[in-house]
């Protein structure tokens, strides 16, 4: 592409929802474009986002209607729809995200110029998965990896198993980055936060902040908070999603409904980490959480489970304490005893708040530019040649 006689590089990022551009790559994106980049976005609408997207970051939406399920014929023919556009726009470079959008992002790539990057942000298949998820994702990543000349994993065990992939060049970086200056430890907030909310000053207030999905594990949260003998103390849930009926029933079941609040959607929720006295995140499956990294900024001590991604994260001791996925006893004991020492709380979430610096959304945005300007730099020599 010309422009003012200027050859002008063209990225294209492929992700299966609108979503996941919302949410984490807007500043990667306005990063590019600042540096003479052409940036097109091609991801099936979902929401608001996509007009969003559209209207308040000015960036060029495609609508391609991928479906999250690998199994959904339509992705077919948008697998086609996204070749077509690749060879009639001649992208430098294809950025494909989320397990379908990277598969169809690569697919659609083959027999064209473009180079690819694709972004794993946690494999479908790991440790303590199910036989379906290895079935179904492991051959595939394996397959498409010879067709992708950067794959970047976002944790210490995804980047491991990666490195049996044939991709011509494995990396890891710290994930989508988190916004440091939206979250501090200054907690001069949490008394008017606590008075919105109708939750007396003198309670504790263990904080959960994630979609009301399985994957999640709510209801071992709830039963490990059940099992607490802290009478003073709520427990806030922060989201939304299908689960959130079935676990308000819970709630009504294990007698606790009126100290748990479900508190759904919320744009104020840099905020509301503030009335948190510890953050809990029993989640089964995990990248690299950025509302665990949240926590963290937001100087809290963090009760979570052992799972990959938390553990790249999360030093056990210093920052909080870990436990089995399941285990609602062991997640109890552990919230209780930082409930009860403030001075432990304190040190934990002082230690999470100096360790967290190093997933500061300028940095990974400048890694990631980075690697994409290497990519297209070797790229434009391999043509001279």
């Amino acid at each position: 592409m010309y422009k003012n006689n200027i050859i002008v590089k063209k990225i294209l990022v492929v992700c299966t929802t609108d979503s996941m551009i919302w949410n984490f790559l807007i500043p990667h994106i306005k990063k590019w474009e600042k540096h003479g980049f052409k940036v097109d976005c091609a991801c099936s609408e979902t929401g608001f986002y996509f007009s969003e997207l559209k209207n308040k970051y000015s960036l060029n939406m495609i609508k391609i209607p991928l479906q999250r399920s690998p199994y959904k014929f339509s992705n077919v023919t948008s697998l086609i729809k996204l070749h077509r556009l690749i060879k009639h726009e001649q992208y430098s470079l294809i950025v494909s995200q989320e397990p379908v959008g990277g598969a169809i992002g690569r697919l659609s790539s083959l027999f064209t110029n473009s180079k690819v990057i694709y972004t794993a942000h946690g494999f479908h298949f790991y440790k303590g998965s199910s036989i379906i998820n290895w079935i179904t994702f492991y051959p595939i990543e394996r397959f498409l990896a010879h067709f992708t000349d950067i794959l970047i994993t976002s944790n210490h065990e995804d980047y491991v198993r990666s490195l049996k992939f044939k991709a011509k060049k494995k990396i890891m970086i710290n994930g989508v980055g988190i916004d440091l200056s939206k979250y501090t430890n200054d907690f001069s907030l949490k008394d008017s936060k606590k008075k919105e909310l109708g939750i007396p000053l003198d309670y504790k207030v263990v904080f959960i902040a994630a979609e009301l999905i399985e994957r999640k594990n709510y209801k071992t949260a709830l039963l490990s908070f059940s099992k607490m003998n802290i009478n003073k103390c709520y427990f806030v849930i922060c989201g939304e999603g299908p689960q959130k009926e079935e676990l308000i029933e819970l709630t009504k079941q294990l007698q606790i409904s009126e100290k748990v609040i479900f508190l759904g959607f919320r744009k104020d929720l840099c905020q509301l980490y503030k009335i948190a006295d510890v953050f809990f995140f029993p989640s089964y499956q995990e990248g690299l959480s950025v509302a665990l990294l949240a926590a963290m900024a937001s100087g809290l001590p963090i009760v979570c489970s052992h799972i990959r991604g938390n553990v790249d994260c999360v030093v056990d001791e210093l920052g909080g304490y870990m436990c089995n996925v399941e285990d609602f006893e062991g997640f109890a004991n552990k919230i209780e005893k930082i409930l009860l020492s403030s001075e432990l709380a304190y040190q934990m979430g002082q230690y999470n708040a100096k360790c967290v610096k190093k997933y500061d959304i300028n940095i990974i945005v400048e890694d990631m530019y980075k690697i994409l300007l290497t990519l297209i730099d070797n790229s434009e020599k391999e043509l001279e040649g």
